[in-house]
């Protein structure tokens, strides 16, 4: 499993340091750099956000890397340094203190805890955006526009790819974005892993993640 993890981890060094890769990383250190509530420069890549092991009982799939801390650049720096660009060793679910990691902990009843402890986390996008986030608009350079678009594809095929080497009992996923990534021709042939569409709980939607994160674990038999 690690081998194959690592051929998607050089996958994507190979983007992030290649020309649409570079326009990406570029475009969100300009814009990071004009937005005076902006905890540090943007460009960095975060793919797991736990360390792999091989059929968990559940995996959780989201949108994009936002902050690492909200309110310190340092500890956001330091949390983003565990997990960026590499197979982290550490739970940035329970390890770190970010909006996201409290959203997600908060939808855990005592007793099925040991799902976040055991869980496989990650995004459908792996640049890291910041909340305050914009895709490329038309007043872009086409070039820009072409190299996001490739970097979001580029994503999208690496998330579904480390759902097969995972090989999860569960997936839960998170938003309109991981859902639209994994789409149900996918879901369909992989008939052993349950998946289930989850309101984002960083967007308003905390009290409906925890029914349909409930309803996942029931689904799965977790």
């Amino acid at each position: 499993m690690m081998t194959k993890i690592e051929r998607v981890y050089a996958k994507a060094a190979e983007f992030a340091e290649g020309p649409h890769g570079r326009l990406v990383r570029e475009y969100l250190a300009r814009t990071s750099g004009e937005d005076a509530n902006a905890l540090h420069q943007l460009g960095s890549y975060v793919i797991l956000y736990t360390p792999p092991r091989v059929r968990p009982p559940l995996m959780l799939i989201a949108d994009r890397p936002s902050w690492f801390d909200e309110f310190s650049p340092e500890k956001a720096l330091a949390n983003l340094a565990d997990v960026a660009a590499k197979i982290p060793s550490v739970n940035s679910y329970l390890d770190h203190d970010h909006k996201f990691a409290r959203f997600v902990k908060s939808a855990f009843e005592e007793d099925k805890e040991y799902l976040l402890e055991t869980c496989v986390g990650l995004n459908r996008f792996w640049f890291q955006t910041g909340p305050n986030f914009s895709a490329p608009s038309n007043r872009e350079h086409p070039d820009l526009r072409a190299a996001w678009r490739k970097a979001v594809a580029h994503c999208k095929e690496g998330t579904r790819e480390l759902i097969e080497i995972v090989n999860p009992r569960s997936v839960a996923l998170i938003g309109g974005g991981a859902q639209e990534a994994v789409r149900e021709s996918f879901r369909a042939r992989h008939g052993a892993i349950v998946f289930e569409d989850c309101r984002d709980p960083a967007r308003g939607g905390q009290k409906q993640f925890v029914t349909d994160l409930k309803k996942l674990i029931e689904q799965a038999g977790l």
